[in-house]
C-alpha cells in the first residue's frame, strides 16, 4: 500500500481525524492544581492490509509547574517518589508538548488528516490534564480537538464487557502485568494495543455486546464470588466469628485476597504494611482517650453520677409516681452515655463504673433490661454520627471523611458529613421511641440478687477531684475544640488531673498503661483494617466487583442501599467496632455507590449507617460485649 492510499485508508477510518494514543501519570486529580508529571503519546498507522497499528512512541518526564500541588497518595499510586529529583530527566510542560506536537503535525500532514483526536483510556482525565497544560504553557497551536475523544474505556466495555484496562487486556487476548502498570509509557502502549484491537476488527464489537447480552446470571454469580475482595471479607468474617483475634483475621485474609487476585506473596505484604501507617493517627487517639477515661474514673465523677441517681430515686420506687420515675432514670442514662461520647469522652468506660450500682434500682422499677440495653447503644452511637467533637471527631472527620477522599469522593466537605449522618441518626431516635413506648415497655421482674442490691452507704468522694476533674474535661473539651486534634485535647485534660493531684506523677505510668490496654485492641484494628484496605485497592478486585454488581442489580437503588447496609453489619460483626469497619467498607462502597448514581451526600450516609448499624446491632461490638459483661 502507498503512503497515499494509507494516508486516504486512515483518513477514511477517522472521518478526517488523527489519532494520537495519550496517557498521562499525574499528583492528583485537579488538572487546574495537580501536578502533570509524566506524558505519553503514540500515533497510529495502517500496515498493508489495512490494519491499525502503534507507530512513533514519544515519552516525556516532566517537572511540576511552580506551585503545583503534590497529593501523597497519588506519588505512592504511580511509583513517582521525588518529582524533582534530578534522575527522572524531566523537562518543562512546554518542551514536552511542544516536542509531541510537532511529531503529531509531520504525520498528520503525511496522512492527510485535518485534525488529530486524543485516545486514551477514561479519556477525559488525560484530555483535561493535557488542556491545563496547554494552557500553563501558552501553547496557541494545539493539533487535538479541544473536546472530541476516543474512550478506550467506553470501547473496550462495549467490545469485551470490561471498562478496567488490565481486564480489557486480558479478554482481548493481550498479555498485561501489573507490575508495570500506572507508568505514562507502558499504559499508553497497552491502550494504543488495546484500540488497535477493537479499530481493525469490528467484528469484535459485535462479538462483545452480543457476549454482554447473553451472559446470564449463573456467570455474574460466579464473578462476583471469585472476587478477591469477596474472598477476602469472607475469610475475615468467618474468622472474626470463630473468635479468632481480629487483628490476624484482618491480616490473613488480606494477604490470601493478594495472592488470589495475583500478586505474589511479597507484593501482598508489602501492599499491607504499606497501608498500615493509615491508621496510626486513630490508634494513638484512642490510646490517649482511654488515658483521660482511666484519669477520669480515678476522680470519682463517674461514682458521684452513680450515687446522685440513687439518692435522687431511692425510696420512691414503688410509689405512684414510679412510671415517671422510670422515665426520668432512662433520660439520665440518656444524657450520660451521650455525654460519654463528647463532654466526658469515656466512650464506654464508664458503663461497668455506672451500671452495677443501678442494677438493684432497675430491679425495684421493674425495667426491661434490654430496654436499658437499647438506652446505652442509642447514647453511644448517635453522638458520634452527628457531632464532630470527642470521639464524633474521630468518627466523623479523621475516618468517616478521610475514607471518603481516599476513595474518591473529593468533593464531600468535612461540614457536610454530620448533615448527611442526620438522616440515620433520626432512624436511631426512632428505634429508641419505638423501644421505650411499645417493645420494652411492660414492667419485667428480675431474681433478687447481690447485684441487685442498692448499696445505701455510698463512697466517700473527695470534692477537690471532682472540680479537678471538671476542669479537666472542660479543658480537653476547649483544647480539642482549638486544634483540631484529639490527641492535644486528650492530653491536655490528662496533665490538669496530673498537676491537679487526682493522679500522683509515679502513678502516670500505670494509667497510661491502662488506658491503653482498655482501647488497644480498637486502635490495633483500626491499623489493621488500614493494611487489609491497602491490599484491596491493589488487587484490583474493587472495580470488577463494582462492575460486577452493577451489571447485575441494574438501577435498582434501594436493593443496592440495603446489600450495603447488611454487608456493613456482616463486617461490623466480624471485626467488633464500627470506626475499623470504615476503611474495608468504604474501599468498595464509594465506587459501587458513584457507579449507581448515588448522590454525595447519600454516599455518606450510607457508608456511615453500614458502619454503626453494626456498632448497635451486633452481639461482638465493643459497645454490646461491655453491655453483656456487667
Amino acid at each position: 500500500m502507498s503512503v497515499e492510499n494509507e494516508a486516504l485508508t486512515l483518513k477514511k477510518r477517522f472521518r478526517g481525524y488523527f489519532p494520537v494514543v495519550v496517557d498521562v501519570e499525574t499528583a492528583g486529580f485537579n488538572a487546574s492544581t495537580d501536578a502533570l508529571l509524566e506524558i505519553c503519546a503514540i500515533t497510529l498507522k495502517m500496515d498493508e492490509e489495512g490494519n491499525l497499528q502503534p507507530a512513533t512512541v514519544m515519552h516525556y518526564h516532566i517537572e511540576p509547574f511552580e506551585g503545583a500541588n503534590l497529593e501523597k497518595e497519588a506519588l505512592e499510586f504511580n511509583g513517582i517518589r521525588d518529582p524533582f529529583s534530578p534522575l527522572r530527566g524531566a523537562v518543562s510542560e512546554q518542551e514536552a508538548l511542544k516536542e509531541i506536537y510537532k511529531v503529531i503535525r509531520k504525520e498528520q500532514k503525511q496522512h492527510d488528516c485535518n485534525r488529530a483526536i486524543m485516545v486514551a483510556h477514561n479519556a477525559n482525565f488525560d484530555h483535561s490534564f493535557v488542556s491545563a497544560a496547554n494552557e500553563r504553557a501558552k501553547l496557541k497551536r494545539v493539533p487535538f480537538h479541544p473536546f472530541a475523544t476516543f474512550d478506550t474505556a467506553t470501547l473496550s466495555g462495549l467490545a469485551f464487557g470490561q471498562t478496567v484496562l488490565a481486564k480489557a487486556c486480558k479478554v482481548a487476548g493481550m498479555e498485561f502485568d501489573n507490575k508495570e502498570a500506572h507508568s505514562a509509557l507502558y499504559d499508553t502502549q497497552k491502550t494504543a494495543e488495546l484500540f488497535c484491537r477493537i479499530s481493525t476488527n469490528g467484528k469484535l464489537l459485535v462479538a462483545g455486546l452480543l457476549l454482554t447480552r447473553t451472559k446470564n446470571k449463573q456467570t455474574q454469580l460466579l464473578e462476583i464470588i471469585m472476587n478477591p475482595v469477596v474472598i477476602s471479607v469472607c475469610i475475615m468474617l468467618v474468622l472474626a466469628l470463630m473468635r479468632v483475634n481480629v487483628v490476624v483475621a484482618l491480616t490473613f485474609s488480606a494477604i490470601v485476597g493478594g495472592v488470589v487476585s495475583g500478586m505474589s506473596l511479597t507484593d501482598a505484604v508489602s501492599a499491607f504494611e504499606g497501608g498500615l501507617g493509615g491508621g496510626a493517627t486513630i490508634a494513638l487517639s484512642y490510646a490517649m482517650l482511654g488515658t483521660f477515661a482511666v484519669a477520669i474514673s480515678k476522680s470519682g465523677i463517674t461514682d458521684l453520677l452513680a450515687q446522685s441517681v440513687i439518692k435522687r430515686i431511692h425510696g420512691k420506687e414503688s410509689s405512684a409516681g414510679s412510671t415517671g420515675l422510670k422515665y426520668a432514670v432512662l433520660v439520665a442514662l440518656i444524657l450520660v452515655t451521650m455525654s460519654s461520647q463528647n463532654v466526658i469522652p469515656v466512650h464506654i468506660a464508664f458503663i461497668p463504673i455506672l451500671i452495677p450500682p443501678l442494677l438493684g434500682v432497675f430491679a425495684k422499677l421493674k425495667l426491661d433490661r434490654r430496654l436499658v440495653a437499647c438506652v446505652l447503644t442509642f447514647g453511644l452511637v448517635t453522638p458520634y454520627m452527628v457531632l464532630p467533637v470527642g470521639f464524633g471527631g474521630i468518627f466523623l472527620n479523621n475516618i468517616l471523611l478521610k475514607n471518603l477522599h481516599d476513595n474518591g469522593l473529593d468533593s464531600v466537605t468535612a461540614s457536610q458529613v454530620p448533615m448527611a449522618m442526620l438522616l440515620p441518626a433520626l432512624g436511631m431516635i426512632t428505634g429508641l421511641l419505638l423501644a421505650i413506648f411499645f417493645s420494652y415497655r411492660k414492667p419485667r421482674e428480675y431474681a433478687v440478687t447481690e447485684m441487685t442490691q442498692i448499696d445505701e452507704e455510698p463512697s466517700h468522694i473527695n470534692k477537690k477531684n471532682i472540680f479537678i476533674a471538671i476542669a479537666g474535661i472542660i479543658a480537653a473539651l476547649a483544647v480539642q475544640l482549638t486544634s483540631g486534634s484529639m490527641i492535644i485535647g486528650a492530653l491536655a485534660g490528662f496533665m490538669v488531673f496530673t498537676f491537679g493531684g487526682v493522679i500522683a506523677w509515679k502513678e502516670t505510668q500505670d494509667v497510661f498503661t491502662k488506658g491503653v490496654h482498655m482501647m488497644a485492641m480498637i486502635g490495633f484494628i483500626m491499623i489493621s483494617a488500614a493494611g487489609f484496605a491497602a491490599v484491596m485497592k491493589q488487587t484490583g478486585g474493587v472495580e470488577s466487583l463494582v462492575e460486577a454488581l452493577s451489571t447485575s442489580i441494574g438501577d435498582n437503588k434501594p436493593l443496592a442501599a440495603l446489600l450495603m447496609l447488611v454487608v456493613g453489619l456482616l463486617v461490623t460483626m466480624g471485626i467488633g467496632s464500627s470506626f475499623s469497619t470504615i476503611p474495608i467498607i468504604a474501599t468498595i462502597y464509594v465506587p459501587l455507590a458513584i457507579a449507581f448514581g448515588f448522590s454525595p451526600m447519600a454516599t455518606v450516609a450510607l457508608v456511615g449507617t453500614a458502619a454503626a448499624l453494626g456498632d448497635a446491632g451486633s452481639p461482638a461490638s465493643d459497645s454490646t460485649l461491655v453491655q453483656l459483661r456487667v
